[in-house]
């Protein structure tokens, strides 16, 4: 994991903390329960936590043992506000050599859409 790098201009101290796919879960619902600095999660800690087991099962199905983890909460890449609610997730999925990345970046005000966008 201490060869993954910052992308894009700019100079970027990256830390990656490896970890293990049920707490890659976990900090996935607390991202859902706790909000955002906009929006409210609609429904029940435990739907947050069906939600973030399905994301999981979807990504890497019963292989979920043999994936390595990494978060990362910092910007890493000029495509981050680098304001707050900066969070990466880094999945390798082992047995079938594929790599997963989630990406989160939240602005503390409503930024305008361009043209077509949703």
């Amino acid at each position: 994991m201490e060869q993954i790098e910052g992308l894009g201009d700019g100079d970027f101290e990256i830390n990656w903390a490896e970890s293990g796919p049920f707490v890659a879960e976990g900090v996935l619902t607390h991202l859902l329960v706790a909000g955002g600095v906009q929006n409210d999660f609609p429904g029940t800690v435990n739907d947050a936590r069906r939600l973030t087991a399905d994301f999981t099962d979807a990504l890497i199905e019963d292989r979920i043992l043999q994936a390595q983890v990494a978060i990362c909460d910092q910007p890493w890449s000029t495509w981050f506000h680098d304001e707050v609610g900066e969070f990466s997730l880094f999945i390798y999925d082992k047995p079938v050599k594929r790599i997963h990345l989630l990406c989160l970046t939240e602005s503390g005000e409503e930024s305008e859409l361009e043209d077509g966008e949703e």
